[in-house]
């Protein structure tokens, strides 16, 4: 007769995304994580457009094809299609987190990276940012218009909103009637260590001048992260170039460059990877949105070691405060000085920067893996 145990059987977790990505930004890389680091404790399931490999190792994945563009026929195709997958699994077969109000389902967690209703309240009420193409603010209108129904639809009890930051979290309790706790995001330290990185290289690779002084932003939705405000502010600091890295409309911020004189001194790249490379390759990181939840390029540019201008979003005030970097108005002029304050006091910026990268190490998976975990071991013991 055998003594051994019965091997421990682990809950299973459905995970709902439009894609899992260890390498990628925002919620593909923060979740990626997630199942990495927890799949000794938990099956995963994973619903999702594309997930990498690595990952796929350590789940089992459901595919789920969805086109590419535009993007409100990709939202509304994950809706229904995702939808599907989610209720064939059936609804004993675990725990379903979805990353974002994304199925129709009510799902056990849905994480909240950005609160559609207080990005609208941002914008002024506005669905589309102003000064772009009439197709453009066609699409962009129509994704809010889905967004927004779908977040009023998923954020209902017994669901449990797990908000990224305590800014969210105050955002989704004043907008709906749902629990809500707070699984604060995280950045790994090793993806983002500057030791060994050449600068010069790097601007180098991108064309750049190696003795100008560089403004780096990183992100999608340039409206919403107002790189015409940085425009318009390196317009007026002589030989100062921007670099924007990420997904936007590229013919509107050509245009307004073009406009403001400036447009040899913009430097658009499109999505990157290599970030911890760009963050060590500028003298200034720049954040001038209207709205974050969280800012997860902050706490990356802080461990970088680069400074950095930012206006009062996401976890700025944690993270930055007044001894940590240089907190700013939303306007052309504020991030003007903000930036010439950082190239004009190189040893204050340094003394900043390392104060920022000190409480950037705060933000870790550790810490994370054991927020979610507990929010796991809560929400089952409701089922």
């Amino acid at each position: 007769m055998s003594n051994s145990a019965a091997p421990e059987v682990r809950p299973t977790v459905v995970v709902v995304a439009h894609g899992i990505d260890r390498l990628g930004q925002g919620m593909e890389r923060l979740h990626a994580e997630l199942i990495l680091r927890l799949s000794d404790r938990y099956q995963f399931i994973v619903v999702a457009g594309s997930i990498d490999p690595v990952t796929a190792e350590r789940a089992t994945f459901i595919k789920v094809t969805i086109p590419s563009r535009p993007i409100p026929l990709r939202f509304a195709w994950f809706y229904l299609a995702g939808s599907r997958a989610v209720r064939a699994l059936g609804a004993e077969t675990g725990i379903v987190h979805s990353c974002g109000a994304i199925v129709a389902q009510r799902c056990d967690v849905v994480s909240v990276h950005l609160c559609q209703a207080a990005v609208i309240a941002a914008n002024g009420g506005r669905l589309a940012p102003r000064g772009a193409t009439g197709l453009r603010r066609m699409n962009t209108a129509l994704l809010k218009c889905m967004a927004l129904w779908s977040e009023r639809r998923a954020l209902r009890p017994p669901t449990v909103c797990a908000a990224v930051s305590a800014r969210c979290a105050a955002e989704v309790s004043a907008a709906y009637d749902v629990d809500v706790v707070v699984t604060q995001n995280a950045v790994d330290p090793a993806h983002f260590d500057a030791r060994g990185i050449d600068r010069g290289a790097v601007r180098g690779e991108l064309g750049l001048d190696p003795a100008a002084p560089v403004v780096l932003m990183v992100g999608g939705d340039w409206s919403l992260r107002g790189v015409t405000i940085v425009v318009d502010a390196i317009a007026g600091l002589e030989g100062v170039v921007l670099v924007v890295a990420g997904r936007g409309d590229a013919t509107s911020i050509e245009r307004h460059a073009t406009e403001r004189g400036c447009a040899d001194r913009v430097v658009l790249l499109g999505p990157r990877h290599d970030l911890a490379a760009l963050y060590a390759m500028a003298d200034v990181f720049v954040v001038a949105s209207a709205y974050e939840t969280f800012s997860l390029v902050l706490v990356e540019a802080a461990l970088v070691g680069t400074p950095i201008v930012t206006t009062d979003v996401g976890i700025a005030p944690e993270l930055i405060g007044a001894d940590g970097g240089w907190m700013v108005e939303r306007t052309s002029v504020a991030v003007r000085d903000g930036i010439a304050s950082v190239l004009g006091n190189p040893t204050e910026a340094r003394h900043r920067s390392e104060v920022a990268s000190q409480r950037a190490q705060q933000y870790s998976y550790d810490r994370l893996v054991e927020e979610v975990d507990r929010l796991y071991h809560q929400v089952g013991g409701r089922r």
